[in-house]
């Protein structure tokens, strides 16, 4: 069975069609105001933790409260986004840390 020239030129334009509408789809999620603040201090919890440090210190500086910035936590330490725009390290002598898997 042959395909004809139209047929493909049809499918083409349908995949593009369709790969545009999917990256219109999600750049118009990330544009929405307040889709990237999806959180309140409220919603934060008794122990924030935060992946990355940049987040962790905005949540930190706007709540008012330390966030464990997971990145940069070990076995033998837990460093902390203070409010006032600080580090603040934990260190133990024995490990405290849990060994968490996020891959």
């Amino acid at each position: 069975m042959t395909r004809t020239p139209e047929k493909r030129r049809l499918r083409r334009r349908f995949g593009h069609a369709a790969a545009l509408g999917a990256l219109a789809a999600g750049a118009a999620v990330f544009a929405l105001p307040g889709a990237a603040a999806a959180y309140t201090c409220d919603t934060l919890g008794a122990h924030p933790v935060e992946y990355d440090p940049d987040i962790a210190f905005e949540k930190a500086a706007e709540c008012g409260v330390e966030v464990r910035i997971e990145a940069r936590t070990g076995f033998y330490s837990t460093v902390y986004a203070a409010p006032d725009g600080r580090l603040h390290l934990v260190a133990t002598a024995g490990a405290v840390q849990e060994d968490l898997d996020y891959g």
